[in-house]
């Protein structure tokens, strides 16, 4: 089983924000017998590279941490299940994985 991860490779790797964040998702998908598959954004801009990454790469779902076109968000959705993590898709008709951040702030503070 798959799922697929939209993000910024380089900040998957430097940024330790997203590195926790990736690492989280990894081990809970591999606890639960799931493979986490790389996908970058150029990837679902291409029409013909979005064709065969969502009905011919098998993933079973999409969480979209770098921004993509709402087109694509559109499309993509009509066949597999998306989630939204992080501030890009508050305002969009998916489900999203967000933080307070007002109350991170006043926590920091």
């Amino acid at each position: 089983m798959k799922i697929g991860w939209v993000a910024n490779p380089k900040q998957a790797e430097i940024n330790p924000y997203f590195a926790n964040i990736y690492t989280g998702i990894r081990d809970v998908l591999t606890d639960h017998d799931y493979n986490l598959i790389s996908i970058t954004r150029d990837e679902l801009e291409n029409e013909t590279l979005l064709l065969k990454t969502i009905h011919d790469s098998g993933i079973e779902g999409l969480l979209l941490i770098d921004k993509i076109n709402d087109s694509i968000i559109e499309y993509t959705q009509q066949n597999i299940p998306l989630v939204g993590l992080d501030f890009f898709y508050t305002d969009k008709n998916i489900a999203i994985v967000d933080y307070d951040r007002e109350d991170s702030i006043k926590m920091v503070v």
